[in-house]
């Protein structure tokens, strides 16, 4: 299951480029695998990006590499592109005219940080909050998000103590 917050901003993206919101998820999907990517320290996440269909069919993959980015098709049909700044219009251009649909280029930055309409309670939880409130020991916890059976952290108190909302908590033990 897809955390709100993601769903929120994949969401408001495609509200904002004229698109449906209800074909968010594979967005959302995409933004949560790419926020967790980061939190488990990949600094090169934040440089993808996608371009998307109003179906919400995510394209292709975009990477920032010094200061141009490159883009590559998923879809089996279709080559491999690599691509200039100026060449990502012209990608979204030539799925625009493959697909028969609008397309837009979303970023890491877009869908991964900042405010969305999903309304957290705001209340931050330690690794042995966390635990505490599943019923685990944090020792426990900790092992579980280290092997990806837990949702990695929300951000970091102070940039150095790992933090999950309880939210986030709640939307993974149901």
């Amino acid at each position: 299951m897809t955390h709100p917050y993601f769903t929120a901003k994949a969401r408001e993206v495609l509200k904002n480029a004229g698109g449906n919101p209800s074909n968010a998820e594979p967005l959302a999907a995409w933004a949560e695998a790419a926020r967790n990517l980061a939190n488990n320290g990949s600094q090169t996440i934040k440089r993808a990006g996608v371009i998307i269909t109003e179906d919400g069919h995510i394209q292709a993959e975009t990477l920032r590499t010094t200061g141009t980015p490159s883009a590559h098709y998923i879809t089996a049909d279709t080559p491999h592109v690599d691509a200039r700044e100026y060449e990502v219009k012209m990608g979204i251009g030539a799925i625009r005219r493959a697909t028969g649909q609008q397309a837009i280029h979303v970023t890491y930055w877009d869908v991964c940080t900042g405010a969305s309409a999903f309304t957290d309670d705001g209340e931050k939880l330690t690794a042995t909050q966390a635990a505490a409130v599943v019923g685990v020991t944090a020792s426990t916890f900790r092992s579980y998000v280290s092997r990806g059976q837990a949702p990695g952290e929300d951000g970091k108190i102070d940039g150095r103590t790992p933090f999950w909302y309880r939210s986030t908590i709640r939307a993974w033990r149901g």
